[in-house]
Formats: structure tokens, C-alpha cells, sequence
């Protein structure tokens, strides 16, 4: 039975079941809730008239003995969903952050071995850079003389200009390539000096949280 029950009817169904043995044998449930429209159902299934609200189960006595907590809205599913979603992104990053910290430690025994490896990759980088320089100067340097050389060759060589002419292309395609990867060299200097002062200022804090962090040497 699933229906709405009167008081007098639900006194009616527990002294049945007090004098039913076999029903209390079986450890009959009765089920009780408020329905939407704020009515009071009782029955061994309420169904669909509860199937948003609380639902309490009642012993063969009246006592209650479970209580079944009300199916989530779809708000509340949602809200629950984007709170697991926002714990687990928090978790994920505090595991790496963990780890960053960890690794850091492993890496530098004090922070001028941190300055130590910043200022080798700079070095390193800068004889990138006066590499790249030194050929980009020459390929400038040559460029008008082959363009020079292409001009002459035009009006009676043909064939000889083409291929002059194809050597300045590739001569404008290597001076451009040059030019970019100086630009990059340059960013990845200003990328490892920030890395570096990131570097310090947690490796300050991880060996010894008390102390604010110094200036970068």
C-alpha cells in the first residue's frame, strides 16, 4: 500500500501489525513522509507522492528507525558536482605544489647554488646569442653585394642573375631566422632570471618559514 493514510487509519495499521505476529515476524516497514504539497503519506511504499521529500521508516511499533535523506534537485546536484570539481582541482594542486617544493629541495643545498645555475644559463644563453649575432652581421654584410651582383648580372646573364637571386632569398630567409631566434634567446634570459627569483624567494620560506625572503643577489 502507497496511499495517503488518516490518523485514525494509521492507529488502525499498527494495532493490526501489534496483533499480527507474522507481520511484526517479518519485520514489517511502514514509510512516512511530506509530500509537496505538504500532506503527511504513510505507507509500506510511498512512491511518486514522496519521491522528492524526506523519507522516514517507521517499526511495527511507531518508533522511527531510518532516515532517508531526500533525493538532491538538480541545483543541488549541480552545486554538489562544481564543489567535488573545485576540491579535486585544489587537491591537484596542492600535490604539485608539494612535489615543486620537493624537488626544489632536492635540487639546491642554499640559495646561491640557485643564483650559481641562474647565472650559468644566462652565460649560456648570451653565447647563444653572440653566436646568432656574429652570423647575422655577416649575412647583412654580404646581402648588398649580392644584390649588387644580381643587378649586373640581369641584363646579359639571365640564367646566372636567377641563381644570384635565389641566394638573396635564401640569404633574407636565414637573416630573418636569426633575428627570431635573438628575440628568443633574449625572452628565455628574463624567463630563467624570474624563474630563479620565484626560486629563491620559496626556497627562503621552505628552509625557514619565519624568515621573510631577502633580496635577489
Amino acid at each position: 500500500m502507497g496511499v495517503k493514510h488518516t490518523i485514525a487509519a494509521i492507529c488502525i495499521m499498527w494495532t493490526t501489525l501489534a496483533l499480527n505476529p507474522g507481520f511484526a515476524a517479518n519485520n514489517f516497514v511502514i514509510k512516512k513522509c511530506r509530500g509537496a504539497n505538504g500532506e503527511w503519506y504513510y505507507g509500506d511504499n510511498v512512491g511518486q507522492a514522496c519521491a522528492h521529500s524526506r523519507v522516514t521508516e517507521l517499526n511495527n511499533t511507531g518508533i522511527a528507525t531510518k532516515e532517508l535523506a531526500a533525493p538532491l534537485t538538480s541545483a543541488q546536484l549541480k552545486e554538489r558536482n562544481a564543489t567535488l570539481a573545485k576540491s579535486e582541482k585544489n587537491k591537484k594542486k596542492a600535490m604539485a605544489k608539494a612535489r615543486r617544493d620537493r624537488i626544489l629541495l632536492s635540487q639546491y643545498a642554499s640559495a646561491g647554488d640557485i643564483t650559481y645555475v641562474r647565472d650559468r644559463k644566462i652565460a649560456d644563453i648570451k653565447g647563444l646569442i653572440q653566436g646568432e649575432q656574429d652570423t647575422l652581421k655577416s649575412l647583412k654584410n654580404t646581402l648588398p653585394r649580392l644584390q649588387a651582383q644580381e643587378i649586373a648580372e640581369r641584363p646579359t646573364n639571365k640564367g646566372a642573375a636567377d641563381g644570384t637571386a635565389q641566394i638573396i632569398a635564401d640569404t633574407k630567409a636565414q637573416i630573418a631566422t636569426h633575428e627570431e631566434n635573438i628575440q628568443k634567446d633574449q625572452a628565455e634570459i628574463v624567463t630563467v632570471r624570474k624563474q630563479a627569483a620565484a626560486d629563491l624567494v620559496l626556497f627562503r620560506k621552505l628552509k625557514n618559514p619565519s624568515l621573510t625572503a631577502g633580496p635577489t643577489p
